[in-house]
C-alpha cells in the first residue's frame, strides 16, 4: 500500500491511464490462488481467460479453475458476462452439465467449477473419425437432456460445441456427456439489466451457430437445437456440413456463415448410409434453417432420439426372411433392364450432386460478401434494387471483370470497395463499416475543464473536439477544480456541433482524488459507501481535511488508508487489498 504525492492542483495533469486496470501477473504451477486453491496445471483456454487444473486444499479434491484475463477486467462488460455464466452455471443442477462452485472477485477474479476428468467430444472426433449411430444418439440425448437442464433455468448456451462438451466414463452407462462451457449464456432472468452485446455484434462458433444467430437475431432454445444438430451431423459422418473446401488449413468463417444461412445440409445417409431414416430424420429437422421448423424444445428431441435408435435396434432384431427362388430373365428383357438402370444411375448421381450444392460445369464469377457488423444490405454496380440477401451472402452470375460493391446499415457509415474477379474465380470481401460518427466542439467558461465521455478521460482541457457514435447515447462530463462537476446527457437526435458549458462554482470547497487497484473493489470513505469502485474512471470529489480511504473487496479483502487533502487539490492513491479475513 502507497501513497504518492499530489500531482498538482489541475484536473488536465492527471496521468494516462487513470481509467485502466493493472495487469495481474498469471498464476503458476504452484501458486495458491483465492486462499485455498493450487494451481496444478493448464486444462485450455478459453475466449474469456485460461483453465487451469487446481485443488482445494481445505477438502483435497480437483477442480477447475476458469480465469478471467486480467485485461478483460478494464470492461464492465466483460466483468458482466463473467459473473453471468457463474450464476448461469449456478442455477443448473443435472449430471450432464458441469457444476459450478464458486465465484472469486478479485486478484485474480475467477470461477470454481466442477473438474470434469475425460477427453473433449472434439478431441474424440479427431481419434475416431465418427462415432457410430448408436452411440452418437445416446450421447446427443444426454446433451439434450443438460441443454433442457438449462433452459429450464432460463438459460440458453449460445456456443455448444465439440470443445465445450466432454466424454467421460460413467459406471451406468459406460460413458457420458458433460457440457462445460457457459460463456455465452443468456440468462432470462438477467434481460432486465440490458443486453451484453452491442446490435449487430455476433458472439460464438460459426460452424455450429443457428441462422437467426448469425443475423444478430433474439435466439431462444431453438438455436440450441441447431447448434446439436450440427453437432449429432459431425458426430455421424465426421464432417461438418457447413464448412467449405478451401484446401487451406484455417477455415473460411465466411463461406461457413454463408453456408449456414442458405445451404441445406447433405442427408446424413448418403455419406453414412448405415445410419437409420428416423435419425437422420431427427438430425435434418434440428438443422431447419427456421426455428419454427426444428423441435419446439430439447426435450422433443431427446424423445425423438431415443424413439429413432429404438425402432432401428427393434427392425434389426427381427428374423430374417427365407431367401425366394431366383428367375432367370430373357436375354431381351435383362439388357432393356441395364439401359433403365444406367439411366436411374445417371439421375440419381445428378440429383445427389444438386443437393449437396455441387457447383455447375460451367464456370460462373462469384462474390462473396461479408460485413462487421452482420446484416447489411448489399448493392452491386449502382443497381436499382439491393440484393435479395444481406450480409453474409453470395453474389452470382457477374461476369469477370470490376464491380462496385456498396453495403448499407443503420448507424454504420456508407462503404464502396471495388472488387476484381478473374473468369471463373470466386472473390472474397470482408467489410468493417464503421459507426456513423459526429464531431462536437465543447468549450467551457471559464475554460480548462477535463472532458469525460461515459466516463473516460477524452480531452484534458476544454475547448476541445469529441467525436461521438450518432446512434449512440453518451454522458458528457466536464471536470474542473474549484468548480461544480458539469454533465449532459446526448441522445441519438441530437445534431448541434457546438456545446458549450457553463460552470458553477462549487457550493463547498473540494479535493479531487483518484484511486488505482490492481481489482474492483468498493470505495468506502469514512466509513460510508461512496457508490464508486476501483480503478476510479472520474475523480472523487471530497472535501479538504484529513479522511480514511477504505476498500472492500466481496471476498473479505481489505485496504485502508489515511489521507490528507487540500481545496483544490488532486492526490493519486495507489492500493493494494490485503489477504481476505478469516471467518469469526
Amino acid at each position: 500500500m502507497s501513497l504518492t504525492s499530489p500531482i498538482g492542483s489541475r484536473v488536465d495533469t492527471l496521468p494516462d491511464g487513470v481509467a485502466e486496470v493493472l495487469r495481474a501477473k498469471e498464476p503458476v504451477v504452484g501458486d495458491i490462488i483465492g486462499v485455498r486453491y493450487r494451481i496444478l496445471g493448464v486444462l485450455g483456454n478459453g475466449a474469456m481467460g485460461r483453465v487451469f487444473l487446481a485443488e482445494n486444499t481445505a477438502i483435497r479434491t480437483h477442480v477447475a479453475i476458469k480465469l478471467l484475463r486480467p485485461s478483460l477486467l478494464e470492461g464492465d462488460e466483460f466483468r458482466r458476462r463473467f459473473q453471468q455464466e457463474a450464476e448461469a452455471l449456478a442455477s443448473i443442477a443435472h449430471p450432464n452439465v458441469a457444476r459450478c462452485l464458486d465465484l472469486i472477485v478479485g486478484d485474480p477474479t475467477f470461477m470454481v467449477m466442477e473438474y470434469v476428468p475425460g477427453e473433449t467430444l472434439s478431441a474424440l472426433l479427431r481419434r475416431e473419425g465418427k462415432l457410430s449411430p448408436l452411440r452418437a444418439a445416446s450421447l446427443g440425448c444426454r446433451l439434450c437432456w443438460g441443454l433442457d437442464a438449462a433452459h429450464s433455468a432460463g438459460v440458453v448456451h449460445r456456443d455448444l460445441k465439440p470443445p465445450n462438451i466432454i466424454v467421460t466414463s460413467d459406471a451406468e452407462a459406460g460413458e457420458a456427456a458433460k457440457i462445460i462451457d457457459f460463456g455465452l449464456a443468456k440468462v432470462a432472468a438477467l434481460a432486465e439489466q440490458g443486453p451484453l452485446t452491442r446490435a449487430g455484434q455476433i458472439l460464438g462458433t460459426p460452424q455450429y451457430m443457428s441462422p437467426e444467430q448469425i443475423r444478430g437475431e433474439q435466439v431462444d432454445g431453438r438455436s440450441d437445437v441447431y447448434a446439436l444438430g450440427c453437432v449429432l451431423y459431425e458426430m455421424l459422418t465426421g464432417v461438418l456440413f457447413c464448412a467449405p473446401s478451401t484446401g487451406g488449413p484455417q477455415p473460411d468463417d465466411v463461406q461457413v456463415m454463408y453456408n449456414q444461412l442458405n445451404v441445406a445440409p447433405r442427408p446424413v445417409r448418403e455419406l453414412v448410409p448405415e445410419v437409420g431414416a428416423e435419425l437422420e430424420a431427427v438430425v435434418m429437422r434440428a438443422l431447419a434453417k427456421s426455428p419454427d421448423d426444428r423441435f419446439p424444445s430439447v426435450r422433443e428431441m431427446a424423445v425423438a432420439l431415443t424413439r429413432s435408435v429404438e425402432r432401428r435396434k427393434t427392425r434389426g432384431a427381427s428374423h430374417t426372411p427365407l431367401p425366394t427362388p431366383r428367375r432367370r430373365l430373357p436375354l431381351a428383357a435383362a439388357a432393356a433392364l441395364l439401359v433403365v438402370l444406367a439411366a436411374s444411375t445417371t439421375y440419381l448421381v445428378t440429383r445427389r450432386a444438386q443437393r449437396a450444392g455441387a457447383a455447375p460445369s460451367a464456370a460462373s464469377e462469384q462474390i462473396l460478401i461479408s460485413s462487421e457488423p452482420a446484416g447489411a444490405s448489399v448493392t452491386v454496380d449502382d443497381a436499382q434494387r439491393p440484393h435479395p440477401e444481406t450480409t453474409p451472402t453470395m453474389v452470382r452470375g457477374l461476369g469477370p471483370g470490376d464491380h462496385d460493391i456498396t453495403l448499407r446499415a443503420p448507424g454504420r457509415a456508407e462503404v464502396t470497395r471495388t472488387v476484381h474477379v478473374e473468369p471463373g474465380q470466386r472473390a472474397d470481401i470482408h467489410v468493417v463499416m464503421a459507426p456513423v460518427t459526429r464531431r462536437v466542439h465543447v468549450t467551457a467558461i471559464p475554460a480548462g475543464g477535463a472532458v469525460f465521455l461515459d466516463g473516460d478521460l477524452v480531452a484534458p482541457s476544454t475547448p476541445a473536439t469529441i467525436e461521438l457514435e450518432s446512434d449512440d447515447f453518451h454522458e458528457l462530463r466536464i471536470e474542473k477544480t474549484g468548480f461544480e462537476p458539469y454533465t449532459q446527457a446526448l441522445t441519438p437526435d441530437d445534431t448541434a456541433s457546438e456545446i458549450t458549458a457553463t460552470l458553477q462554482v462549487e457550493r463547498r470547497p473540494q479535493g479531487l482524488l483518484t484511486i488505482e487497484t490492481s481489482e474492483t473493489a468498493e470505495i468506502w470513505l469514512d466509513g460510508t459507501e461512496t457508490g464508486f469502485v476501483t480503478p476510479t474512471r472520474i475523480p472523487l470529489r471530497i472535501s479538504p481535511g484529513d479522511h480514511v480511504v477504505e476498500l472492500r473487496e466481496s471476498s473479505g479483502r481489505r485496504a485502508r488508508t489515511p489521507v490528507s487533502i487540500k481545496q483544490g487539490e488532486v492526490l493519486h492513491l495507489t492500493l493494494e487489498l490485503s489477504a481476505a479475513r478469516p471467518p469469526r
